[in-house]
């Protein structure tokens, strides 16, 4: 099965329309979906003779820089594929009522809103595109005129941009489509916006290597409030390399995979408007699926446990340290045996600001085997520690991530 995008199939489906209902397009259009909508600054045109306050509309032809003005032009030839006017307003609220399900019975609508993965988390359904990043929506374009509306489910926010000159046709904007542009730009708003310090939860491991992802589970403790959730992904040199905003209903849960394709590893950050319970995971998708779980923590120390070492033929133990700090970190590592015996001495790593770190265990033992013992962590500022047992070197299924304790005194 193949995907393309074609106008003529507005056109065909504009035909189909009038052959069926006896009608016009345009009266169909105002009797059945303007009007019970209440969209009363939204109208099919194709006339040349536009309204005295309608929006003049530009496009530069002869590709000179220099824009006509092209608000007369006979729209007959868009027809069904475009040829509807409408404010701002009226867009949004097309919208708003088009995934609230106002418009088309949910059955239906779930037919519409399935389709075709154009791209990673992109997928092209029936005349709208769904954007895991973007949300729901699309844009239009007609000679001097360009639009874009979207909805985004997590913030439950819709926002339409109207321009009246097409200049992402000009060689400088080629790439770039100014509308969409904006459409990000007030999400990115709203992201920052999210990213609230009241509850602060670490994460010391994140991967999206080849055959690995990384994931969050989080619950809303709240029984009075949404939460506002930004979830900010940094690599291991404590560069902020993605950012994921969620809303959490009252007392509800949310679960997603975070930070997919960079191809890094580092560490996660998650800011709470209320407070949160969570899980971590972290998966292995090549040679079998494995997934490491375990609950995130709000706590930062100077001092962490590692309460069990497994390093042998059989199991490799790994150890992850993240620096929530805006300074670098100077930690030290020190492996002890079952009777409080410091074998091998102890292991400095710098870890930069905002930045993370994985060691080896076998790496603190000189590549001895070890069946038993702890590391302890120290470090003149407060970091957070995460630990993974597997034995997947030696054919097995075991991946386990463990919080590092925080001791008692």
């Amino acid at each position: 099965t193949e995907f393309a995008y074609n106008n003529t199939n507005y056109i065909i489906l504009g035909m189909l329309i009038e052959k069926l209902s006896g009608t016009s397009y345009a009266a169909f259009i105002r009797e059945k979906l303007l009007t019970p909508l209440t969209l009363n600054k939204t109208f099919v045109h194709y006339s040349p003779e536009m309204p005295d306050d309608f929006a003049n509309g530009y496009f530069d032809s002869t590709d000179d820089d220099l824009y006509e003005n092209w608000t007369d032009m006979d729209m007959s030839y868009v027809w069904s594929a475009g040829c509807i006017a409408a404010t701002a307003k009226d867009l949004a609220s097309w919208l708003q009522q088009l995934v609230a399900g106002t418009i088309i019975p949910k059955n239906v609508k779930n037919i519409q809103f399935a389709g075709f993965e154009i791209a990673t988390g992109v997928t092209y359904a029936s005349g709208i595109l769904i954007d895991e990043k973007k949300g729901i929506g699309h844009n239009g374009t007609v000679v001097g005129f360009h639009s874009d509306a979207w909805y985004h489910p997590g913030y439950e926010t819709v926002i339409a941009v109207l321009s009246n000159a097409n200049i992402m046709d000009s060689e400088e904007l080629k790439d770039r489509d100014q509308t969409r542009e904006i459409v990000e730009g007030f999400w990115e708003i709203l992201d920052n916006n999210l990213c609230r310090e009241e509850y602060n939860y670490y994460l010391p491991h994140f991967t999206s290597l080849t055959g690995k992802w990384s994931g969050v589970g989080l619950a809303n403790d709240s029984l009075s409030a949404r939460a506002d959730v930004c979830v900010s992904v940094y690599d291991k040199h404590g560069n902020a390399i993605a950012t994921e905003s969620r809303v959490i209903a009252i007392n509800g849960q949310d679960a997603f995979v975070v930070g997919s394709n960079l191809n890094k590893e580092g560490w996660i950050k998650i800011q709470s408007s209320q407070p949160l319970s969570g899980l971590a995971f972290a998966g292995i998708t090549t040679n079998g699926h494995y997934i490491a779980e375990t609950p995130f923590s709000g706590s930062l120390s100077k001092k962490f446990v590692i309460p069990h070492i497994a390093q042998d033929n059989f199991w490799d133990t790994e150890i992850f340290i993240a620096n929530p700090d805006n300074r670098p970190a100077s930690v030290s590592l020190t492996y002890f045996n079952s009777d409080g015996v410091s074998q091998y001495g102890s292991f400095a790593y710098q870890i930069p600001a905002k930045g993370s770190r994985r060691v080896q265990v076998s790496a603190l033992i000189d590549n001895n085997v070890v069946k038993d013992g702890k590391v302890i962590i120290t470090s003149p500022l407060e970091i957070s520690a995460f630990t993974i047992y597997n034995n997947l070197k030696s054919g097995g299924n075991a991946y386990e991530g463990v919080n590092a304790n925080i001791p008692e005194r």
